[in-house]
């Protein structure tokens, strides 16, 4: 497989790269969505828009959103939260990337929390309702839970956990 990063957690593309990308590959964009600023933050929607120009630039076949959680009300809460959008034209593909992925993490990690999420349209992410493409969402701990701290600081414990994301991966496209 050929994974494209679309933020390596201090860089990403400027406004203006992704809005050239996007008119030179024909994706369509609304320029009056309040996520689309040139402030020097990767919004969701225009992470959305440039993994929709990598597609039309080299077709990507899945995208997933990795990211970590956190819940100021309580430190107590921990584990995964796995999401995808219920209502768009890439539902069926995303649901079974999403359910191969959720049985993945239930097996390697039987005693943590996993939220899972058919999102409807209005509850679904950015990232996963505006993409050219099946995607999902997952949340790999709390940063306000001190073990999942723990774990998310070893390498091992994170390599560990994107093997079984390209498990996943693997057997949604070894299916066919």
């Amino acid at each position: 497989y050929i994974v494209y990063m679309t933020h390596d957690g201090s860089t990403f593309p400027s406004l203006s790269e992704i809005r050239a990308l996007a008119d030179q590959y024909g994706v369509a964009y609304d320029t009056e969505k309040s996520q689309w600023e040139d402030n020097h933050i990767f919004s969701p929607y225009e992470r959305v828009i440039y993994m929709n120009c990598l597609d039309a630039m080299v077709g990507v076949d899945f995208a997933i959103s990795v990211h970590v959680n956190a819940n100021a009300q309580s430190e107590d809460i921990s584990g995964f939260d796995l999401d995808y959008c219920a209502q768009n034209d890439w539902s069926a593909e995303s649901r079974v990337f999403a359910q191969a992925l959720k049985d993945k993490l239930q097996s390697a990690y039987p005693d943590s929390n996993l939220w899972y999420y058919e999102d409807s349209w209005d509850e679904a992410f950015i990232v996963t309702k505006f993409n050219t493409m099946p995607s999902a969402l997952l949340e790999t701990g709390y940063y306000t839970n001190p073990e999942d701290v723990e774990n998310l600081k070893k390498k091992s414990w994170r390599d560990s956990l994107m093997q079984r994301v390209a498990e996943a991966i693997d057997t949604v496209f070894t299916e066919d």
